[in-house]
């Protein structure tokens, strides 16, 4: 798996056609030169949200160019919501809580657009929670309805790769779960707010009955070596002794050898090799990526690797110098 994988879900997709990717703003609308006008006029005391408008508006021009049937219409008009929110949530830090206020001035100038609503859907695509919706809510109800149209894909993903994905699929997969558990407590049946009252009629079963299946492992790579346990150091060993049967031996009695070796080679000679193995292995410790917890830096991994063919080679050397004294 990949992370385009991600990219591929359907809502994915047409938050990528929202941010204009794909050649996507290539559409016209009649009225976009006027809204946007009026719209950075409506936002004036919005600060950093003006730098926004024109990409809202060619995004909703999108929207309504986009067709189809009632159920995919409906269901676009509903990512653009969450799109816009997420804009105002997550990348304008100066907006806090306000965010609904301004998605309301914002749908009012789409109301006043000719023929600018969107046809086949429910209120002409209006503002869909405009009410008693905090920030973190917002992005839990967000992830629900994300997994409502994905999870089909998202089923189909894993099952192809046995359940392995990537670290941002996995963190895709853990906000739904939290969203879920989130959204469970903060809507109990005696809460009857819109978003709640859709919540448990719509999301919250299927989100129960698949949360076995929004779990995957993080996958392997090649060129890459995990730090998991000092188990993972004691299977290394293991591996060097079957592929060298002798150094199994030589691990109980490494005192002798390395006295014979002394006789055999000098002390000289035993000590520049010990100088050159202390050059090469001990400074390779494994420096994890701290972008991605679970792997060791590729080059690291190439390092480790060439160490373990030179600690092969002193094994070998001690091992032969060993039997060449016994003789």
């Amino acid at each position: 798996m990949t992370d385009q994988n991600l990219t591929d879900l359907l809502s994915k997709k047409t938050y990528a056609e929202f941010n204009g990717e794909g050649n996507t703003y290539s559409v016209s609308c009649s009225w976009l030169e006027n809204t946007r006008t009026a719209l950075e006029s409506a936002l004036d005391e919005c600060g950093k949200v003006k730098g926004y408008v024109d990409q809202i508006v060619k995004a909703w021009c999108i929207l309504q160019n986009s067709g189809g049937t009632y159920a995919s219409v409906n269901r676009n008009c509903y990512l653009f919501y969450y799109w816009l929110g997420d804009i105002l949530i997550n990348k304008l830090s100066d907006v806090g809580d306000s965010f609904l206020n301004i998605m309301k001035k914002i749908y009012e100038e789409f109301k006043s657009i000719p023929d600018g609503g969107i046809a086949g859907s429910e209120n002409g695509c209006a503002i869909i929670y405009k009410d008693n919706i905090d920030k973190t809510t917002f992005s839990a109800m967000k992830a629900v309805y994300e997994y409502h149209y994905d999870h089909t894909k998202i089923k189909q993903q894993l099952q192809k790769t046995n359940k392995e994905c990537t670290a941002a699929y996995q963190q895709h997969l853990e906000k739904i779960k939290s969203a879920y558990n989130s959204l469970n407590k903060k809507c109990p049946s005696s809460n009857n707010a819109k978003h709640c009252s859709e919540y448990r009629r719509t999301y919250k079963g299927p989100i129960e009955k698949n949360l076995s299946e929004l779990i995957c492992t993080l996958e392997s790579k090649p060129g890459r070596v995990e730090v998991r346990s000092s188990q993972d150091s004691f299977q290394g060993q293991e591996q060097v002794r079957q592929e060298f049967p002798f150094a199994s031996e030589m691990d109980s009695n490494t005192p002798a050898i390395v006295s014979s070796v002394l006789g055999v080679l000098g002390l000289p000679t035993t000590a520049f090799l010990l100088y050159k193995i202390t050059q090469t292995i001990i400074p390779c410790i494994m420096v994890v990526d701290h972008h991605n917890n679970d792997h060791v830096v590729e080059e690291e991994g190439r390092m480790i690797s060439l160490n373990r063919n030179k600690e092969r080679m002193w094994l070998i050397t001690l091992h032969n110098a060993s039997t060449e004294e016994k003789k």
